[in-house]
């Protein structure tokens, strides 16, 4: 079916999480603005299309959020934030160096493959909207937390 294409945007989400410290400025900072720009624009259309019916249905933690007004003012906000910090970025003299992986890194995509082989497990043997359904989508949102700490460059020094 169309499972592929979350999968893909995913995919792609995780990519780009990783090219914010291994890319280049320019290249990364096009394509920061080039996604919220699209997620924007692609909120914006169903808000239009959808009206009032635009909802964050979350049937497995029971939730039902409005996204009519909501998701366009969210996703347009943070498109327009992005959009700021890549011409202030540009504007910046300091270089930004590419950092290689360090051994740190490697715990932390150990965990973040535990938990994902964890919300594998849960999501497709537990049953729909029972106990593993949900720990299984809270461990699938606790992922997005794990990892910038499996691709940051601990061996760079902050500024």
């Amino acid at each position: 079916g169309d499972y592929w294409f979350p999968v893909a945007v995913a995919a792609f989400a995780c990519w780009l999480v990783a090219c914010g410290w291994r890319l280049p400025r320019r290249s990364f900072r096009r394509l920061f603005v080039a996604w919220h720009a699209a997620l924007a624009i692609g909120v914006v259309a169903l808000a239009v299309i959808m009206g009032r019916d635009l909802t964050l249905q979350g049937d497995t933690l029971g939730l039902s959020i409005p996204l009519w007004w909501v998701g366009p003012a969210l996703f347009g906000g943070v498109a327009c934030a992005a959009a700021y910090w890549a011409r202030r970025d540009a504007r910046s003299p300091a270089q930004r160096l590419v950092a290689p992986r360090h051994r740190i890194n490697r715990p932390w995509l150990a965990v973040l493959l535990g938990q994902l082989a964890v919300v594998f497990v849960l999501l497709r043997l537990g049953e729909p909207d029972g106990l593993g359904d949900q720990i299984g989508v809270v461990a699938a949102i606790g992922l997005w937390f794990v990892l910038p700490h499996a691709l940051n460059p601990w061996n760079l020094v902050r500024e």
